[in-house]
């Protein structure tokens, strides 16, 4: 019983925890334009870790969307929204990103500028670093749901 109890308090806790630091990171961390809409479950993964880390950053231009269940990282590099750009239900997105004006990514996307580097079978991945290439989505681009999108890729707008 002490251990259902003990494990709830640190459950609480750690809850009230995160939600203080989304609560900054909206107030204080974000280059944003009004309006703007960010879900109250989507999570801003805005502040570095670490004081050796750079601050990296999140940008919503004018009539940006980022639903529901979201997680946006910028630890290893800026995410843009340009005007008009919406990021789909449960969708991930790990900086640098940028997604063009009007560009849309549907329900539970994958977009990452970072990738764990594994070239050494001897040694936990967590110790080789990252590569990092950044991801450019052009204008008016729509991104179907369950993509994945790795570093380096850049997606133009169709010329139909």
């Amino acid at each position: 019983m002490l251990n259902s109890i003990l494990g709830l308090t640190r459950d609480v806790v750690k809850d009230v925890y995160l939600l203080l630091i989304q609560l900054r990171t909206r107030l204080f961390y974000l280059d944003r334009e009004i309006p703007s809409s960010i879900s109250l479950s989507a999570r801003l993964d805005v502040i570095p870790r670490g004081a050796e880390q750079q601050r990296h950053r999140l940008v919503l231009k004018k009539a940006t969307l980022i639903e529901k269940q979201c997680v946006v990282n910028t630890w290893h590099g800026d995410v843009i929204l340009e005007e008009g750009a919406t990021i789909g239900i449960g969708s991930i997105v790990i900086g640098p990103v940028t997604i063009g004006r009007g560009s849309v990514c549907a329900q539970h996307c994958f977009i990452t500028g970072q990738s764990h580097r594994y070239q050494d079978v001897t040694t936990d991945f967590r110790r080789q670093g990252f590569d990092i290439k950044p991801v450019a989505i052009s204008e008016d681009v729509w991104i179907g749901s369950n993509c994945v999108i790795v570093p380096g890729v850049t997606i133009a707008r169709s010329r139909s």
